[in-house]
């Protein structure tokens, strides 16, 4: 409870003295003359409300703003307006992104398991089945052509089978080697087959 309570000491500080620095400020300005206040910085300008340019302009040259336009520019002080400044058009695209960006990496899993944990479904004609570009564990439901003769033993090992599901789904070729350009069959038997 003492951190909370300097905390709130600081805050309550850091506030005043803002508050202290502006009252300066605007006093400071208040006493330029209408010259130096055009040549005053885009930074300097841009740091006052609407209520605070027009109470300094009419400091400067009372002639030029009549009172009703002061009146007018800010009915409720009190009120906090929004001011859509490049910069906060940025930062709150900057943070929708982000937002977008958190909320698909959470939802990935979801999808992913939704599209790729659906079982394979493969023509029982091995014509229609695409090629598998490479020999991997991850492959299924493909078929392979070689590009030179490999080993049954070299092929099992790439893709993480045993060589008899490789032979039994394999019939066409040849028991001690598979063929260059040869239809080698990939089938885990972990999806079904259909007409």
């Amino acid at each position: 409870m003492p951190d909370l309570e300097k905390f709130k000491t600081s805050v309550a500080a850091i506030a005043r003295d803002a508050k202290e620095e502006t009252g300066a400020f605007i006093a400071r300005l208040k006493s330029l003359s209408a010259e130096e206040f055009l040549r005053l910085s885009r930074h300097d300008v841009e740091r006052l409300s609407l209520a605070q340019y027009i109470d300094v302009a009419r400091a400067i040259a009372p002639d030029i703003l009549p009172i009703a336009a002061m009146q007018a520019a800010d009915p409720e002080p009190d009120k906090p307006s929004f001011n859509w400044t490049p910069r906060r058009l940025y930062a709150i695209a900057i943070s929708a992104s982000i937002a977008l960006g958190l909320a698909g990496f959470l939802a990935a899993p979801i999808v992913t398991e939704a599209v790729f944990d659906a079982p394979l479904v493969r023509s029982q004609t091995v014509l229609d089945w695409p090629a598998c570009r490479r020999l991997t564990a991850e492959v299924d439901g493909c078929v392979y052509r070689p590009t030179q003769d490999l080993s049954w033993e070299y092929v099992a090992a790439m893709l993480e089978m045993d060589r008899n599901i490789l032979h039994r789904n394999n019939a066409h070729l040849p028991q001690n080697m598979v063929p260059r350009a040869s239809q080698l069959v990939i089938w885990r038997y972990q999806g079904h087959l259909e007409n």
